[in-house]
């Protein structure tokens, strides 16, 4: 509703945050999500780019609506934008209910009248609204110059790979983005890899060429150069970089050996994956700690929290297959472990990618959200690293240009001087064993 005005005062602001919507959400693709509401997306796209909010209302006529959502508003609210224009917080008016529309030079003036007589506004553009009791009012639009403004910053976003998806190393990947400006052209678009440049297009399609060189999560962004001298880096996309398979046969297995936990204490375990051809996954979970009356179950964290019993396969040994997941897609998985007079073991999340066997002995895992603290963010003089567990950590930070400013071995706890560092966004990696967490934070 008009009360919703507010959040396109800052149209910059608008773009950023559309840009992180569309890269880390399945908007674009209408994905279906009980938690993505595509109605409310749109509209507030419409703020910056109505024409593409209708192509996408139009491609979703059999979506889900959310409570309180109706086709009609939605319909209404973005060929109404679409027609006005963009939201000029910069002109304000001498009655609440009033606001200013510009596409181009053409300003239209809206107000409504809540009072029980004819009503004049007067806008700070000089224009004014003679607007009935108890009615809206809108002027035929007015051609007003526009304002000088600071110049606009790209809107940009890495489109593939997906984020979660697996790339081999040895294997050339294609790194695309999408990338425009406002009032201005792209002139290049640079691809960067954990920081560090890998490519740079010219012209789009914006895309290069990228060959990993070894096995780990792999941090993508994209830094899009406007002709008016502004640049944005995009959200960061995830990707899982593995071996490439010498395995044969139509199943892969991989398997880990942990005593870490998130719930408990005092067990060691391990966990075994097998995929099958048609994508589905055998975990196999052991306690290789004595306790009597155990039973297991399997999370499966992909898409939110499941939780299933599984099946005794012999000695303190238990087995579940989880279907419905497909070749190349990595999964998060976690088994809780609980036995006679209370006792309750939760594994670490693992993550693993359907259908890879590995080619060690290790899986991959994030490290928790607890586990790595950092502060204060935006940071001035210090920025303090905590991290849960052992003293055997290895941090590297990259600025937003792909230029590595820390290659460190740290304890749990270390800080790091970035007062000569330039203003700007870092990335943060914090590896331990196969363990990985990226993090993104703000010099001021």
């Amino acid at each position: 509703h008009g009360g919703s005005f507010y959040l396109g005062r800052n149209l910059d602001y608008v773009r950023k945050l559309w840009s992180e919507i569309a890269a880390n959400t399945g908007i674009l693709s209408n994905e279906v999500n009980p938690n993505l509401w595509h109605d409310t997306m749109w509209e507030y796209l419409s703020f910056i780019d109505p024409q593409k909010a209708i192509e996408l209302y139009n491609s979703n006529p059999k979506r889900n609506l959310k409570f309180g959502i109706s086709q009609a508003q939605t319909y209404h609210w973005l060929h109404a934008m679409n027609v006005l224009g963009q939201y000029d917080s910069s002109v304000t008016a001498d009655y609440p209910v009033a606001m200013a529309f510009r596409k181009g030079e053409k300003v239209t003036h809206v107000a409504y009248n809540y009072g029980s007589t004819p009503r004049t506004v007067t806008f700070s553009d000089g224009a004014t609204l003679v607007v009935e009791a108890r009615a809206m009012g809108i002027d035929g639009g007015v051609v007003v110059p526009p304002v000088p403004s600071e110049p606009t910053t790209p809107v940009v976003s890495v489109t593939s790979p997906a984020a979660g998806s697996t790339v081999k190393v040895g294997e050339a990947v294609t790194l695309q983005a999408s990338a425009t400006v406002e009032g201005s052209t792209i002139t290049a678009v640079d691809f960067l890899v954990d920081g560090t440049l890998v490519g740079t297009a010219t012209a789009a399609p914006y895309a290069v060429q990228w060959t990993p060189t070894k096995e780990g999560v792999r941090v993508i962004t994209a830094r899009a150069t406007a002709a008016n001298g502004k640049q944005t880096v995009s959200a960061s996309v995830d990707v899982n970089a593995k071996a490439s398979s010498t395995g044969g046969g139509d199943e892969s297995e991989c398997s880990v050996t942990s005593d870490e936990l998130t719930e408990g204490s005092g067990m060691t375990y391990s966990l075994k994956f097998e995929s099958a051809a048609n994508g589905d996954v055998t975990v196999t979970a052991e306690s290789l700690t004595d306790v009597i009356g155990l039973v297991a179950f399997v999370r499966d964290l992909t898409n939110g929290f499941t939780e299933m019993q599984m099946q005794e396969a012999g000695d303190k040994k238990f087995t579940y297959t989880l279907t419905g997941h497909s070749v190349g897609e990595a999964i998060k998985v976690a088994c809780k472990f609980a036995w006679a007079g209370g006792g309750i073991g939760v594994t670490a999340p693992f993550t693993y990618v359907v259908g890879d066997n590995c080619n060690s002995s290790m899986v991959e895992r994030e490290f928790a959200d607890s586990d790595v603290r950092v502060y204060p963010v935006p940071a001035s003089d210090c920025l303090h690293i905590d991290i849960a567990g052992i003293d055997h950590n290895h941090i590297y930070i990259w600025s937003a240009d792909g230029s590595l400013m820390l290659d460190s071995q740290v304890g749990a706890s270390t800080t790091v001087n970035v007062s000569h560092w330039h203003p700007g966004v870092y990335f943060l990696r914090v590896e331990r064993g196969n363990a990985v967490r990226v993090e993104r934070f703000v010099k001021r």
